[in-house]
């Protein structure tokens, strides 16, 4: 989480625009991304975040924190005319943390019931890992190879397995509150910001479009293992909710 600083720039190599931000708003957004960061202790893998010096640590947001503290911001931050760059990094930052870009797609599709019943699931998929003295990504490896693995509400939503439509006016500014966000932080910040558009995308039914911000994710960070699930997922599957009205994707990928 640490290696966020690097180049930020207006158009990405697979032809999207981001909104142009301005020099000031992008250095006093990345100066609140880097405080943010600073208050984490030093990792080695790539998901440490759910390792138990995080979560042990007094003075730095736990992952299930993150959780919790990403359903109102979101809610503000849609809610707001003007983004403030902390609020912003805060985004950016939270959205870091595995399964976060999950919650604030979901929760932007179809509301903030959906993020607060998702901290609910989380914190029993904690409690459970926690009796059995293991990380929640060992017991989650755990019920996966046993086949175990619960797939309630949340998860059907996630691959479209419902007809509950996402609500079209949050999906909207959703979209572009991200690429706001996007416009404002490095390159290495944005893979987990990008893979929420382009769930948000796909769910629209804009298979092209969610495909190239996935890409543009992969690009960054060739391991980005969300951004490998919904390549499988964009290209596999077509949301329920979509398929009774006429396909929206224009195959185009430009300011979108």
């Amino acid at each position: 989480m640490h290696q966020v600083i690097g180049s930020i720039s207006a158009r990405s190599s697979e032809g999207l625009q981001f909104a142009p931000a301005d020099p000031d708003m992008r250095v006093a957004t990345l100066a609140h991304l880097l405080s943010l960061l600073d208050q984490l202790p030093d990792f080695d893998g790539a998901r440490s975040a759910d390792e138990a010096a995080l979560f042990d640590a007094d003075d730095v947001v736990s992952h299930g924190e993150a959780f919790i503290l990403i359903v109102p911001l979101i809610e503000a931050c849609l809610e707001s005319v003007d983004l403030a760059p902390a609020l912003a990094a805060q985004l950016a930052f939270l959205s870091m943390f595995p399964s976060v870009p999950e919650t604030i797609a979901m929760q932007v599709g179809f509301g903030r019931s959906i993020g607060e019943e998702q901290i609910r699931d989380i914190a029993r998929l904690f409690s459970r890992a926690a009796r059995r003295g293991v990380t929640v990504d060992d017991y989650v490896a755990e019920l996966d190879v046993a086949g175990e693995l619960p797939r309630g509400k949340l998860v059907r939503l996630f691959h479209g397995e419902t007809r509950r439509i996402p609500d079209p006016d949050r999906m909207t500014r959703g979209v572009a509150l991200l690429r706001s966000v996007l416009a404002l932080v490095p390159d290495t910040a944005r893979p987990p910001l990008l893979c929420a558009i382009a769930w948000l995308q796909w769910a629209r039914g804009k298979r092209a479009v969610a495909m190239a911000y996935v890409a543009e994710a992969q690009r960054i960070d060739a391991t980005h293992i969300l951004a490998y699930g919904l390549s499988w997922l964009i290209t596999t599957k077509t949301p329920r909710w979509t398929m009774s009205s006429p396909s929206r994707d224009d195959g185009q990928t430009g300011n979108v």
